[in-house]
């Protein structure tokens, strides 16, 4: 499990207007967790996973990416290989800090040139997400500035793009067996967000304050991404998927602060299943001269509740959290893992 960092000192939980504010308290486990059993070591209770896993259908995005250690560079061009083939995408190289050009061409598996696309007049940093079997493969491009998608065939054909002002959509999605795509961009530029198209490339709904990446729910009915906030709010949006509305907004007040260091947490986690979400981060001391540690949430996603929480745990403390297919709390402290029921209303 991954280590954890963070301060933070409040907790904000708004819900459809309602704002509940959690202080300071005792990190004491709430009584809507039941212990089902506890295990002295990992072996243990991998064992026990084994002889009493269920079987739950857990949505899983089957969107996949090249490989980076499959990359080649070439003296003028960039090579990517498709995930599932030996078909490859390649572009030119551009300028070290400038990006290159949105020109790319596609190779079947004897090398042999399918089509060649001059596709954007702008440079940026290109992304390649491929729906399963390579069927399709959609191509994103920015550089703080000007943006833009194109979805093509395997086969390298365009079937359609899109071009924006001040946009830089990174991550990108296919969902429900490839009938839809989820495009997200950083917060920051005037169409940052989260989009939704049709594969036909019609625009189905857009939500302006979230940002890449996105994290699906474990019934795949929602998304949740995370931003940063002016007034230093970190936020949680959870987002209907088929709607792209707003179910609820949480608001954790981690104070980043921007020294000449720039120390700000390096990473964060969000575990997002049906009912539940966990929230961490794995990052560095925001202030500086101070003791590093790590905060650790678990919240009802539909009223906004904490569960349980673990604030300003020192870094040298082993504690991790996760959330099994079945919605059970897992918490591992100190090589000791503990398995707790979530209690409804």
């Amino acid at each position: 499990m991954r280590k954890i960092i963070s301060i933070l000192t409040l907790v904000m939980v708004t819900l459809f207007g309602n704002t509940l504010c959690l202080s300071q308290e005792s990190n004491e486990l709430s009584a809507r967790l039941i212990k089902i059993k506890e295990f002295n070591n990992r072996d243990e209770y991998d064992n026990y996973v084994k002889s009493h896993k269920k079987e739950v259908k857990i949505y899983k995005n089957k969107t996949k990416y090249p490989k980076r250690e499959e990359v080649e560079i070439g003296k003028e061009k960039i090579y990517y290989k498709y995930p599932d083939s030996s078909f490859k995408i390649a572009f030119p190289r551009g300028e070290v800090g400038q990006g290159c050009p949105g020109i790319y061409d596609f190779y079947d598996d004897k090398g042999n040139l399918l089509s060649h696309n001059e596709v954007f007049d702008f440079d940026g940093n290109s992304e390649f997400a491929f729906s399963e079997n390579d069927e399709y493969i959609l191509i994103s491009i920015g550089f703080y500035g000007k943006g833009g998608i194109a979805l093509f065939t395997k086969g390298g054909k365009l079937l359609w793009k899109e071009i924006k002002e001040d946009w830089y959509p990174q991550s990108n999605y296919f969902i429900e067996d490839n009938k839809r795509i989820i495009v997200a961009s950083p917060k920051g530029m005037k169409n940052s967000g989260i989009y939704c198209y049709s594969i036909e490339g019609k625009q189905i709904w857009y939500y302006p304050d979230g940002a890449n990446p996105v994290i699906f729910s474990s019934d795949g009915k929602d998304l949740a991404c995370l931003t940063f906030a002016e007034d230093n709010y970190t936020i949680i949006h959870i987002i209907n998927i088929n709607s792209g509305k707003l179910v609820n907004k949480v608001f954790l007040p981690i104070n980043y602060k921007f020294y000449p260091s720039d120390k700000r947490v390096k990473s964060t986690l969000i575990i997002n299943r049906k009912d539940y979400i966990i929230y961490k981060d794995a990052g560095s001391s925001i202030y500086p001269g101070k003791e590093e540690s790590k905060s650790i949430y678990l919240f009802d996603k539909k009223k906004g509740d904490i569960i349980w929480k673990k604030e300003k745990v020192p870094l040298s403390e082993d504690i991790d959290v996760d959330l099994d297919e079945e919605e059970q709390f897992i918490v591992e402290e100190n090589k000791k893992i503990t398995i707790y029921k979530i209690k409804g209303d």
